[in-house]
């Protein structure tokens, strides 16, 4: 079990290294959130 929880987080490390973290305090949306115009 051990080695299976290893090659997990060793996989996770590698993805956070190559993608980056999403973990993120606040998400920017942008400033035209809520501009989109839907149609009745």
């Amino acid at each position: 079990m051990d080695q299976k929880k290893d090659t997990f987080w060793d996989k996770v490390n590698a993805h956070v290294a190559k993608y980056g973290s999403i973990d993120t305090p606040q998400i920017d949306f942008g400033s035209d959130v809520g501009a989109e115009v839907i149609d009745d």
